[in-house]
């Protein structure tokens, strides 16, 4: 065994996974897979440790916690309780919570006064006979809708749509904020649950969007669309007092929620976009919350405290969100939160700031109108065989730390689904910036657009399945960098990619692609290496940067397996202004930077060189292309071509040919679909996965 595939056999053995196996070396093997294994082993020698220290429950007292008429006074009352045990015992503490839903009236608050100890951390334990759920939601009274709500919603379902009052202080200003897809912030939302399932904003059309061919499209700024409605349509929506639209007004990778302006007829007036972009020649749009457009359950309209809602049926209250945050970790150093699942929070789930050696493992985060998990300034915080799925925004975003030092903050084992709920672009299943955080042994699965977005250094991205992105956006990728040239030295390795396909409907051009690895504008130094990629659309696509290497790949079904791809005629505009801007202030001196330098063809021409292409194999898929302009700088050699395998092309089979053909990844490339559906809270992503 390799010391990479010690340091994972030792991870597994203390319950704590981590990067992918990699390769058993033979004579055979690729020399690129031995450099990468070099490269992610110190991550992996830290989380063992970690993983040591944090996963066998330790000795010492146990404060029992059930709900409560008052569940968040009993839990600061457990907390106090540790404090005091910890200030006369010294080591460690757990809060075990009982089975059942805690209806938190303000968020749970970890700070350094609740810190453990290397050893002996402070444990929040669910209790393992049933779901311990800590949610930010209350129920909501029923109440009768004014008439002239009333007198919108559908013959056919007043029956069975249902009238609520939502009190003022669950209904953030304004309760559903405009959203574009940048800058990224977070909006507080109004956030309407069913047991562990979310109501929606009804919408017309009743799935996906309404396509509509624009003879003069506006130049903009602040573009304002005229979009015109089916006749039928137009009449009933007249008098909804909060209608709004969402949609890709400007390119298939930009989506914008607005106001509707004004209604005339048949004619729609969206309220001014953020963005400063042209308007498209052909736009996808929905309408959003009408009283008229409740049709399915799980439908819901709300307007100036009132809301009406289709119910999924008889079980489980309906509830609101009043916490924009369910759990907020400040300052706090060697804590464990194991078996719990947090929901409903009107932005962000679980925050992480200031903080170190923390683990969430074994549990839940979703139905937040935010992000799901935040983790910024912090090192050693590991999300580990947990859920993250039905979230507005980002999934889980490790921000890390900004001193240049790898913060080793980690998704592992974890399965990701059902995320940019509500921003349909650049909300990806994980956001990484800042230095060496670790993305591994995950399942990223059912997205409108990324499932990592990354930029900053060294970060590790190995050992997932990562399928069926980008589903509603083009000019994407499955993993994508984009902005900087300080971007560099991440490898991302032993991944398997499935089924990321261009969404039908939207323009075939070379601009409006969707790419599995998409390095865009400049992205440099990074490492593509020992990944399978099976139906998946362009595997790489390298947008004229530099020093990447795409090593030791199988790419199977997938058309052409790359492009090098030259835009250079960007280099002098606002585009290369923002990439060149990225090195300013960098100290040549700092010996974490050196290397980041770009080579003078970048810099004086805008075309990238030096990347290689390398020890590939395709079965039925063709070479990478190289733009003309670029072939003479770079490294690209054909792949090895294999015969078509009879029968299945599942991954095992075509691993099996890489073998034999002396491209062992058959210990590195593992699907994880089957082994995740065992998460202890698998079953509240069940739904998001059958969509």
């Amino acid at each position: 065994m390799t010391r990479v595939q010690n340091a994972h056999a030792l991870l597994l053995a203390v319950g704590l996974g981590c990067c992918a196996q990699s390769p058993a070396p033979t004579s055979q093997a690729p020399s690129p897979l031995t450099a990468v294994d070099r490269l992610i082993q110190p991550g992996l020698s830290e989380l063992e440790s970690f993983a040591r220290e944090k996963s066998i429950e330790p000795a010492g007292p146990l404060i029992t916690v059930a709900p409560s008429a008052d569940d968040s006074a009993t839990i600061d009352q457990a907390l106090v309780q540790a404090r005091v045990q910890r200030a006369n015992r010294g080591g460690a503490v757990t809060i075990l919570f009982r089975p059942g839903i805690y209806h938190l009236s303000r968020p749970l608050r970890l700070t350094s006064a609740d810190s453990g100890m290397p050893g002996a951390p402070l444990r929040l334990q669910g209790d393992s006979t049933g779901p311990v759920i800590f949610a930010g939601t209350l129920p909501l009274a029923r109440a009768a809708l004014p008439a002239e709500l009333a007198r919108l919603v559908p013959p056919n379902l007043k029956n069975r749509v249902q009238g609520f009052a939502v009190p003022p202080s669950f209904a953030p200003q304004p309760s559903f904020p405009s959203r574009a897809s940048m800058p990224e912030i977070t909006r507080p939302t109004l956030i309407v649950t069913q047991g562990d399932q979310w109501l929606q904003r009804s919408t017309w059309p009743e799935h996906g969007y309404q396509r509509q061919v624009i003879a003069h499209p506006q130049i903009g700024p602040a573009v304002a669309p005229i979009v015109t409605l089916p006749a039928n349509l137009g009449a009933l929506l007249a008098g909804e007092p909060a209608l709004s639209t969402g949609g890709y007004w400007t390119f298939d990778w930009f989506y914008e929620e607005r106001p509707v302006a004004g209604l005339a007829s048949r004619q729609l007036r969206v309220g001014a976009l953020t963005s400063n972009y042209p308007q498209a020649n052909a736009i996808r749009f929905r309408l959003l919350n009408g009283f008229s457009l409740l049709t399915k359950p799980g439908d819901m309209a709300y307007a100036d405290g009132h809301l009406a809602a289709l119910p999924y049926g008889a079980d489980g209250s309906i509830e609101a969100s009043r916490l924009d945050t369910v759990i907020a970790i400040n300052g706090a150093h060697d804590v464990v939160l194991d078996g719990l699942a947090v929901r409903g929070a009107r932005a962000t789930g679980i925050t992480v700031d200031q903080s170190r050696d923390i683990l969430f493992s074994n549990g839940y985060v979703g139905l937040a109108g935010g992000g799901g998990i935040e983790v910024s300034n912090s090192k050693r915080v590991v999300v580990y065989r947990s859920v993250v799925a039905d979230v507005g925004e980002t999934g889980v975003a490790l921000r890390g730390s900004d001193n240049g030092s790898p913060a080793r903050n980690a998704v592992i084992d974890t399965l990701i689904t059902a995320i940019g709920v509500l921003t349909r672009a650049y909300a990806p299943a994980v956001r990484l910036t800042g230095v060496g955080q670790v993305v591994s042994g995950d399942l990223i699965t059912g997205l409108p657009h990324a499932a990592i977005i990354f930029n900053g250094r060294d970060h590790a991205i190995v050992g997932n399945e990562i399928a069926r992105t980008t589903q509603e956006t083009a000019d994407a990728g499955a993993v994508y960098s984009f902005g900087s040239l300080t971007t560099r030295g991440t490898v991302i390795a032993y991944n398997y990619f499935h089924d990321i396909v261009r969404a039908p409907g939207l323009d075939n051009t070379i601009a409006n692609q969707v790419r599995t690895i998409y390095l865009d504008s400049w992205t440099s130094g990074e490492i593509i290496a020992g990944n399978l990629f099976l139906r998946s659309a362009w595997p790489f696509w390298i947008n004229s940067g530099e020093k990447n290497r795409v090593e030791g790949n199988v790419f199977a079904d997938t058309g052409p397996s790359g492009r090098l791809y030259d835009i250079s005629n960007h280099w002098h505009d606002g585009l290369g202004d923002r990439i060149r801007h990225s090195m300013a202030g960098l100290d040549p001196h700092d010996t974490q930077l050196r290397g980041i330098q770009p080579d003078s063809s970048l810099f004086t021409t805008g075309r990238g060189s030096g990347n290689v292409v390398a020890g590939n194999i395709s079965i039925r898929s063709g070479n990478a292309i190289v733009d003309p302009s670029l072939a003479g700088l770079q490294n690209v050699q054909p792949n090895h071509v294999l015969p078509s395998p009879s029968g299945s092309v599942d991954p095992m089979p075509l691993l099996e040919l890489a073998r034999n053909a002396g491209l062992d990844l058959t210990a590195s490339v593992r699907p994880r679909t089957g082994e995740l559906s065992s998460l202890r809270y698998a079953n509240l992503a069940a739904g998001s996965l059958s969509r």
